[in-house]
């Protein structure tokens, strides 16, 4: 606090987000050295409501259903634990708490990559996931790419019925007030950072994007548009 009583920057000395997943211009503010308040941001992993930092033997295992072995570092797979204090079942859901427990390990939903320390690093939700002529796309890296132009307030990725490929990249944006940007200029954006596979084929412009109660941008509703009368076999 400063001698007037009101809060300084520096009375932060660590961030701790948990929940969410933050976008580069949030950690910005908080993590980089010398960019406004710059403390460090620790992020906890959580499943539903308990922390994957206290569990003991998480390991990722997008392949865990056929060989049961780890992946190798750097690749994407989903995150799976096994620990005394996780759940114990879906109540009164038997069917959904055996595919959650598939081979004694509970499979999270969400695709991380771990490093050489064993840090893991979330991409994104399994159910998210694009299948794009036969590549994996997944949404959140191509929403930081459109994020970090400086017209876009907001991004959503999901992928739309296409005959061709599958599933199409489509991004959904909300542009900043006053700013412009053209969907060309962000595919273009999208890829020189992440290649041709994950740059959208299409970019739809929004005045604002649904979210759900709890704030996070409601893709059910932004697929529902373009998968009604399909079943989506994804995830």
């Amino acid at each position: 606090m400063t001698t007037e009583g009101r809060l300084s920057d520096r009375s932060f000395v660590l961030t701790v987000a948990a929940l969410v997943l933050l976008t580069p211009p949030i950690v910005e503010i908080f993590d980089v050295p010398g960019f406004l308040l710059g403390v460090p941001i620790l992020h906890l992993y959580c499943f539903g409501v308990w922390l994957a930092a206290i569990i003991v033997g998480a390991r990722l295992a997008s392949r865990l259903n056929a060989a049961r072995t780890d992946l190798p570092q750097g690749d994407a797979g989903e995150i799976c634990v096994r620990a005394p204090q996780a759940m114990e079942c879906y109540w009164k859901r038997p069917e959904q708490t055996e595919e959650v427990f598939r081979h004694g390990w509970l499979h999270t939903g969400d695709i991380a990559r771990a490093d050489e320390r064993g840090y893991l690093y979330i991409v994104d939700r399994k159910k998210d996931m694009i299948v794009t002529g036969g590549f994996n796309v997944y949404p959140r890296e191509v929403e930081d790419a459109l994020t970090a132009h400086p017209a876009v307030a907001m991004a959503a990725v999901i992928g739309v019925p296409d005959d061709k490929w599958g599933e199409a990249v489509t991004a959904l944006v909300v542009r900043r007030p006053g700013m412009e940007v053209t969907a060309d200029e962000l595919i273009a954006l999208v890829k020189s950072r992440k290649g041709s596979t994950q740059a959208p084929k299409q970019v739809a412009f929004l005045d604002e994007l649904p979210v759900t109660p709890v704030g996070k941008v409601d893709k059910k509703v932004l697929r529902a548009r373009y998968w009604s009368g399909r079943q989506r076999m994804v995830g």
